[in-house]
């Protein structure tokens, strides 16, 4: 994982991937190794002792169980939960790892559906994933670039429903540029693939 971000992050990061893949079904390290391997994220598989190390540090704050006989793992604490398990063993307020919780399921729902399109009004729409800490020109630059390109019929600005502000903006920033000539054809808030997850504000953009 990356040295620049904190031992939590890359915790909550993993913890996300693993909830996105197994949600509490049991499963061992090898199975999660090739998933990570399948989703590009080979640089956790790579290290030495991985990704049992980083397995067991989620097991010492809590989120997973370790089940010695068969060595597998099994979600314990759900997102919803995640917050108030690390508020005793790591020195963040609540609402920071909420708040590293919800980006990282974001991230991991990206790298899953990054292919994925969505149907609104007949229409076929190239899925463009925010993340609430993504800085405001990387998210711009992001459905700029998807609004180019799009083999759809438009793009779809997702994120989660408390990001819904940054979405909006960034969709004026496209439809007030004349170089993209494009338009908003509406919007909608549904409920995340994740039961525990906030809802999800998606705003749908014509080219």
């Amino acid at each position: 994982m990356h040295e620049e971000r904190s031992g939590v992050e890359e915790s909550v990061e993993l913890y996300a991937t693993v909830w996105k893949v197994f949600r509490d079904r049991p499963f061992d390290s090898g199975e999660l190794a090739k998933r990570l391997v399948e989703r590009d994220e080979y640089e956790l598989v790579a290290e030495e002792g991985e990704p049992v190390t980083s397995l067991d540090e989620l097991v010492e704050y809590g989120l997973l169980e370790r089940f010695e006989a068969d060595a597998t793992y099994q979600v314990v604490a759900k997102p919803n939960a995640v917050a108030d398990q690390l508020e005793s063993t790591e020195s963040l307020r609540t609402a920071a790892v909420d708040q590293l919780i919800q980006s990282a399921l974001v991230r991991t729902e990206e790298r899953s559906e990054a292919n994925e399109a969505l149907s609104y009004e007949s229409n076929s729409y190239a899925v463009v994933e925010v993340a609430p800490d993504m800085p405001g020109p990387e998210a711009l630059e992001r459905v700029t670039a998807a609004a180019d390109s799009a083999g759809q019929d438009g793009v779809v600005i997702v994120t989660p429903g408390t990001n819904a502000d940054s979405a909006q903006q960034i969709a004026d920033q496209i439809t007030e540029s004349r170089e993209q000539n494009w338009e908003k054809a509406g919007t909608d808030v549904v409920k995340s693939q994740s039961p525990d997850s906030e809802l999800v504000f998606r705003l749908f953009l014509d080219p």
